[in-house]
């Protein structure tokens, strides 16, 4: 996942120490040398503010969704190799739940 991500959101950092937060960081720059790692903790507000606005910053996405990579291995078995976002690119069951819409396949 790191490989293919824009960004790397690190929470929970109020319980790990200072050393252990930045042998974690570089790990996750050495597998991903190019990507942007933001440490937050929602519980006290530290690291949102950038968070927020660098999703802010990024440009709406027009036109079919697709991923970069394989979906991950807990995905749907109908859904296994398919790279396109959307309910439209989905053949499992669709219905509604407590007001929501989730896909399940057959």
């Amino acid at each position: 996942m790191l490989s293919l991500a824009d960004i790397a959101v690190v929470t929970k950092i109020d319980r790990v120490s200072q050393a252990e937060r930045e042998v974690f960081r570089a790990r996750i720059l050495d597998a991903a040398p190019d990507i942007r790692v933001r440490e937050v903790n929602a519980l006290h507000g530290i690291g949102i503010d950038p968070l927020v606005e660098r999703m802010r910053a990024t440009p709406d996405v027009c036109g079919e969704l697709t991923l970069r990579g394989n979906p991950p291995v807990g995905t749907c078995t109908i859904c296994v190799g398919k790279k396109t976002v959307g309910w439209q690119s989905h053949f499992g069951v669709v219905r509604p739940l407590e007001n929501q819409t989730f896909y399940r396949g057959e």
